[in-house]
């Protein structure tokens, strides 16, 4: 019994990792997904993300499409040495937004600093959203790694969405 309950949880943490390739990232950006995520289509991601300029470049959703993580390295410059600043902009914007803000700190991933907001945010559709939004500095421009989840389901996702964000691993 303990045997098949050790061999259960392996197949559930079993990952794959985001890397360059079909998967639309950056070749620098790597992150553990759990791998019974699924790539959501260009229509997906359009429906979940009706705010174009909000729209992620790459997202991922479980199976049964309550949880999702989404990739956007976007245009906006950001040199490592700001990422502090971007932090308190952030959490100002979110803040003024009427978003609860959890927690903001800036963690340290394999010598990079990464923003982690975890956040409640209002939405029309879903009643309020958990977010964990992580910002960080590549190739001098703004990448955003995000998890989302309804806040019911909070409890259930939250230490694993850390965990997942936390795997976050970029060669530069």
């Amino acid at each position: 019994m303990k045997k098949k309950l050790i061999i259960l949880f392996l197949m559930f943490t079993m990952s794959f990792v985001f890397s360059q390739g079909s998967n639309g990232l950056h070749p620098s950006v790597k992150i553990d997904i759990p791998n019974n995520f699924s790539k959501l289509s260009t229509e997906a991601i359009n429906k979940k993300y009706t705010i174009p300029t909000n729209r992620p470049t790459v997202a991922y959703a479980s199976p049964d499409n309550t949880a999702s993580i989404s990739y956007h390295h976007t245009q906006n410059l950001l040199p490592k040495e700001r990422v502090k600043e971007l932090r308190d902009l952030l959490v100002q914007q979110f803040g003024a937004a009427k978003m609860q803000i959890l927690s903001n700190e800036i963690k340290v991933l394999n010598k990079n600093e990464v923003v982690f907001i975890e956040m409640i945010a209002p939405s029309y559709t879903e009643g309020n959203i958990y977010n964990i939004i992580t910002a960080t500095n590549l190739d001098d421009r703004m990448l955003l790694i995000s998890f989302s989840c309804s806040e019911i389901l909070m409890p259930k996702w939250r230490d694993k969405a850390f965990k997942i964000l936390e795997s976050l691993k970029i060669s530069q």
